[in-house]
């Protein structure tokens, strides 16, 4: 008699990178700021959600869609996720150009300069925003540039000692500052900085591994000028010093920072915020994405104390820019899209681009 073994099978479960909304919660106590500062707020009702969203790029309908936590990723570690979620495998992620952190005290002084150069500062508005509003809104709108008005548009701004940011940030104070401020009001906008050290990536790279910078904006400033004072900033290496300013709030007791963080005050609040998460999928990585009809766009979150944020994002070539405006505006959906196709139609003049750019508004 023959004895045979029982076949087995081994069934293989695959783990999400990306943690959504409907993930289980990290425990307090184990997140640093900015998470910290994106949970608190969030359970006081201000809600910090990052929105990924795939739109058809014809008539704006979202074909895709994931709700993050803040919380949990910062943008490049969301979309880092949400494309190895998809099937790329990603080995590497973008690291800060100066990765040696300075000493304590060199990171005092430094913070020390950085408070000096932006102290200050309030905006002017034409009608004071109604800080009562907390949640709710207009539809953030999203503007999607193709591949030749994406390329033709990086090309400009380099050749004109300038870069992306600088120049989305330049229109878009000029267009909001005319629509929503008194006649050459200063403000200041906020750029965040990527601080993770090595390209090689890690466990923990998914999560926030960011700083920021706010830039002051006595009056409206060329793409050239801003991208100089953003450029001085780093070299001044004034991101080393705000993480300092990080580190502490992260020791600080949960209930002193609920006590800050109740305490707003709508005249030390910024105009807004740009980010720019990059170039996707990052260079050297195997495209296996074979939708050419539809692109992702980034929405961040938006609060009272900078109630514009943007997100600058290339996708497969193309350029798309989120724009999300807090309800304390008063700005309608129409109101949203039609300020950042302004500031699109703005930029694209500027540097003497006949571009193609669509904009909608997406949920």
């Amino acid at each position: 008699m023959t004895s045979t073994s029982p076949s087995t099978t081994t069934t293989t479960t695959t783990t999400k990178k990306l943690t959504t909304r409907s993930s289980p919660r990290a425990a307090l106590s184990t997140l640093q700021w900015p998470a910290l500062r994106f949970r608190l707020l969030d359970e006081a009702g201000e809600p910090m959600d990052l929105a990924l969203r795939r739109v058809r790029i014809k008539d704006g309908a979202v074909v895709d869609a994931e709700d993050v936590r803040h919380e949990d990723h910062d943008g490049v570690g969301a979309l880092t996720a949400l494309l190895e979620d998809r099937g790329f495998t990603i080995d590497s992620m973008p690291a800060v150009a100066d990765p040696d952190v300075p000493g304590v005290w060199r990171r005092l002084l430094l913070l020390r300069a950085y408070v000096s150069a932006i102290r200050g500062w309030p905006q002017r508005w034409k009608h004071e925003p109604d800080w009562t509003v907390k949640v709710g809104g207009p539809s953030p709108a999203v503007a999607v540039l193709d591949v030749a008005t994406t390329t033709a548009l990086l090309k400009s701004l380099k050749a004109s000692s300038s870069g992306l940011t600088a120049g989305v940030v330049s229109a878009l104070d000029r267009t909001a500052a005319a629509l929503l401020l008194d006649e050459e009001s200063p403000r200041r906008w906020m750029v965040p900085v990527n601080m993770r050290r090595s390209s090689h990536k890690g466990p923990d790279d998914y999560k926030n591994a960011v700083t920021s910078l706010l830039v002051p904006f006595p009056t409206a400033q060329s793409p050239a000028e801003v991208h100089a004072v953003l450029k001085d900033m780093l070299a001044r290496r004034w991101h080393w010093g705000t993480t300092l300013m990080s580190a502490l709030l992260s020791r600080m007791s949960h209930a002193r920072l609920r006590r800050m963080l109740a305490r707003f005050d709508g005249r030390k609040s910024i105009f807004g915020y740009v980010s720019n998460v990059g170039s996707w999928p990052p260079a050297g990585v195997v495209d296996v994405d074979g939708d050419d009809d539809s692109t992702w766009a980034l929405i961040p979150p938006v609060g009272r104390r900078g109630p514009l944020a943007t997100v600058l994002l290339i996708y497969r070539g193309r350029l798309s820019i989120a724009l999300h405006a807090h309800g304390c505006l008063r700005l309608d959906d129409e109101a949203v899209a039609s300020l950042l196709r302004t500031a699109v139609a703005s930029l694209l003049s500027e540097q003497r681009l006949d571009g193609v750019a669509v904009v909608h508004s997406v949920r």
